[in-house]
């Protein structure tokens, strides 16, 4: 897998369920493939209550950069993205 497949695979349009054993290295991982957070930056999103889901999302009206952000939920058609499996094909890059 090359490093635009992982992103593509892995961070374009994906969502992840978090804890706090995840979450800041899922989001160290996409600011290394270029995602930002909502405010448009490279800062973490720090834990707290509440915080159980993490969407990257790319959209064309943000010039197709991809930002992640807390969401509630998933929509009807999204499945979670397996944290582990992404980890080991980052690993094995």
């Amino acid at each position: 897998m090359t490093s635009k497949e992982f992103k593509e695979k892995y961070f374009t349009n994906s969502f992840y369920w978090v804890n706090e054993s995840n979450y800041e290295r899922l989001q160290h991982i996409g600011i290394k493939y270029g995602c930002v957070n909502p405010n448009g930056d490279c800062s973490i999103i720090e834990w707290h209550n509440g915080f159980n889901c993490l969407g990257f999302r790319t959209y064309e009206k943000n010039n197709f950069v991809t930002r992640f952000q807390k969401e509630p939920f998933l929509t009807h058609n999204e499945e979670a993205v397996d944290y582990e499996e992404m980890i080991r094909d980052y690993e094995s890059l």
